[in-house]
């Protein structure tokens, strides 16, 4: 019978089992070394390429063979990785192989990143393994290579303009090691200073021993003089601090950017000067070419300018004894302005208020006052305003709506008795200040929904005692 197996081929290095039907054979390779066979037909691959296997049995009437194709195969051949060994931050370099079809990967991918087809990008200075694999159904073949980054050199100026008196300026490279400059791109050289540069735009370059460059471009400006604009504003010192004073300066010109040297103190980029006592002081100004100027400005004394201020007010009623408010509105020229109402710091506005006489009392913007008021509130009256009702029902759900069964009405009211009863005839609640209620709890305890008694006394304001009951529903 014929030679049976799984496949027609073999990795080298890998097994594969032969059979026959017919057991007592003898198993033989054509090329042991491209494969052998054992006795019981497990083939073993040794080197790639075909061989011949056969499966001999002699019985009484002579010998019968049967034969088997087999390819040994081995994993993929991938020769060297060709291309730049090095490359800058920030910049590519191209490596290739011979072999197809396989996948580019790098070791690091902070150092550097490799894609699909073999481009090789520098992120950061070291070193990374760029690898190259090919694979099979026999395996896989990599091929490494170390790709070095070099750093890209840090580059920073320090620029010296002409002035009024020196028509050329200086460029300074800070130093890098191992490095070389230009100021042109072609011609590099190991001195960082370059001198007596006439006016006009410069790329300046700094180039590293990896031949990673660096660039910026700067501009050497003609001194030109020209008189600046300058915009004076001051604020006068406040009430109760007579070196408060200030003074800010905005300056403009086309030889920006300035520096003030204010009252003889040393030149300055920052304008805002405080601390200020009112009177005359002088300034100079220098340019960014050398040149400078004379000017002066006057911090004017504290002079108290009271502002515009408006009251308004709602007087309390007797229903609502603590309802009254007072707001104020301020205009003037030293806003912000501050309102202090009866004592309270900082409030444009104050509401729950009583009858009586409150202050508002006005600070402007250095906490000064500038200005008190005095105004009344009177209770206003009408002629309920010693009668009181009992609600038909509330709802204690701590919405602080309805939230307490109570007696309603005006003020002008004393003696008040107020009671409630549950349906046995027990007291439940009692109060003498008609601002308090029940909560329809008893001892804590939230009573059920239904029909309460109430009873009411009191003394209206000419002397006559009122009484009232009713039911109220409690409604949850």
């Amino acid at each position: 019978p014929p030679i049976t197996a799984p496949d027609n081929k073999v990795c080298t290095g890998a097994t594969l089992a032969l059979a026959n039907a017919t057991a007592g054979g003898i198993w033989s390779s054509s090329d042991n070394l491209k494969a052998t066979i054992s006795s019981t037909g497990l083939v073993t691959g040794a080197a790639a390429g075909t061989v011949t296997i056969t499966y001999s049995l002699t019985g009484t009437c002579g010998t019968t063979t049967a034969t088997y194709p087999l390819s040994i195969n081995d994993k993929p051949v991938v020769p060297a990785i060709t291309g730049t060994n090095a490359v800058c931050a920030g910049t590519t370099t191209q490596l290739s192989n011979a072999t197809t079809g396989g996948t580019w990967i790098s070791s690091d991918n902070s150092k550097a990143t490799v894609n699909s087809s073999g481009l090789v990008t520098g992120v950061a200075a070291g070193t990374a393994t760029i690898s190259y694999s090919v694979g099979n159904t026999c395996g896989t073949t990599t091929i490494n290579n170390t790709v070095t980054i070099n750093p890209v050199p840090i580059l920073t100026l320090t620029i010296t303009q002409p002035t009024c008196n020196t028509p050329t300026g200086t460029i300074v490279i800070t130093p890098q090691a191992n490095s070389s400059y230009s100021i042109d791109g072609n011609i590099y050289l190991s001195n960082n200073t370059f001198s007596n540069v006439l006016p006009k735009a410069y790329t300046v370059y700094v180039r590293s021993s990896g031949n990673c460059i660096a660039s910026t471009t700067t501009v050497i400006n003609a001194a030109i003089a020209s008189v600046p604009t300058i915009i004076t504003n001051t604020l006068k010192p406040a009430c109760n601090n007579p070196n408060s004073g200030l003074v800010a300066l905005n300056i403009t010109g086309s030889n920006m950017p300035y520096t003030v040297a204010f009252n003889n103190n040393a030149p300055t980029n920052n304008f805002y000067f405080n601390g200020l006592a009112a009177g005359k002081y002088a300034f100079k100004i220098t340019d960014n070419i050398g040149c400078t100027f004379d000017s002066s400005v006057t911090v004017p004394p504290y002079i108290i300018s009271k502002p515009v201020t408006t009251v308004n007010a709602i007087n309390p009623s007797c229903y609502k004894p603590m309802s009254g408010s007072i707001s104020a509105s301020v205009s003037g020229n030293e806003s912000p302005y501050r309102i202090a109402i009866n004592g309270n710091s900082n409030a444009s506005a104050t509401y729950n208020l009583q009858a009586g006489i409150y202050s508002v009392t006005i600070f402007n913007r250095n906490n000064c006052p500038v200005d008190t008021l005095a105004h009344t509130l009177r209770l206003t009256e009408d002629a309920t305003c010693d009668t009181l009702y009992v609600p038909s029902g509330f709802t204690p759900n701590n919405d602080k709506k309805n939230d307490l069964l109570k007696p309603l009405g005006g003020t002008l009211v004393k003696e008040v008795s107020f009671r409630v009863y549950n349906r046995y005839g027990n007291v439940i609640f009692s109060s003498t200040n008609v601002f308090s209620g029940w909560d329809g709890r008893i001892n804590g305890v939230p009573q059920d929904s239904g029909t309460y008694v109430w009873f009411l006394e009191y003394t209206n304001r000419t002397g006559i005692r009122k009484m009232s009951k009713g039911i109220t529903i409690l409604i949850r």
